[in-house]
């Protein structure tokens, strides 16, 4: 088995290639106790060396990986570039939320977007109501399943607590920064009070994207489901239904249908 172990931060990951969530990944579980703990980390009282653990991929074909440990991390700071992104394109600053949309999709060697985090369970919830760019997000009040509720309920709090902090910005006008979730209301906002607000959200930006972790890459798959069950023992607790699906999935031929 032959591993490879590099400290990157977030950045560098996002950059790296396009990850895929394998079939015998968990789907997104975390509760709004978890993804509060983790803004709190990250927002509040991260610095320019916050450790957020390991994360584990196997190489599928460049630039194509396969998450084995670390897809909900992964998912929830996708959830907050997505609310940050949107937050500066509702807040006027189209640029800026493009810049942070290229961590989120951007083109591949076919010059055609795609997206840096694939599921295939959440698809196409995640994709369509929260990946996608805001001017092509259509809210429907389609029947979801507990996952994609799971990622409602996780974005909502991350919205949330952003309107929350932009709410304490000492501003010269007074705002309803609840409005940044209503597409059809226009900010109009002081030149200073722009600069202001985009200088706060950038510094959100910038301490997701320098999030520090070990990034573990393997050669094969094989290897993945040999580490998986030993890897996701920490954090939040697998199901039995979890263990006997990797177990069966790990004598299963890759190759099989």
């Amino acid at each position: 088995m032959k591993i490879d172990a590099a400290d990157k931060d977030i950045g560098d990951i996002l950059n790296l290639g396009y990850f895929r969530i394998p079939r015998f990944q968990r789907p997104y579980s975390w509760e709004l106790d978890e993804v509060q703990t983790f803004w709190d980390d990250v927002v509040n009282d991260s610095n320019d060396d916050y450790f957020i653990g390991s994360m584990v991929a196997f190489q599928i074909n460049k630039p194509y990986y396969g998450i084995v440990d670390g897809q909900q991390r992964l998912t929830t700071i996708t959830l907050m570039l997505a609310a940050l992104r949107n937050a500066f394109y509702r807040l006027g600053s189209d640029n800026l939320a493009k810049g942070i949309h290229q961590f989120i999709e951007r083109e591949n060697v076919d010059y055609e977007n795609e997206y840096i985090l694939n599921a295939e369970t959440s698809f196409p919830y995640f994709h369509s109501r929260i990946q996608a760019y805001p001017d092509e997000i259509i809210v429907t009040d389609d029947k979801i399943g507990l996952e994609e509720q799971n990622l409602k309920n996780a974005f909502a709090r991350i919205e949330s607590n952003l309107i929350k902090e932009l709410k304490t910005l000492k501003l010269n006008k007074f705002y309803d920064f609840d409005q940044v979730l209503n597409k059809n209301y226009t900010f109009l906002l002081t030149e200073e009070d722009q600069k202001k607000i985009n200088d706060f959200l950038k510094n959100v930006r910038d301490k997701i994207r320098s999030l520090k972790l070990v990034f573990i890459n393997l050669d094969n798959e094989e290897d993945a489901y040999l580490i998986f069950e030993t890897l996701n023992a920490r954090g939040k607790e697998l199901r039995v239904s979890d263990l006997i699906k990797n177990l069966l999935l790990q004598k299963i031929k890759s190759t099989s249908k």
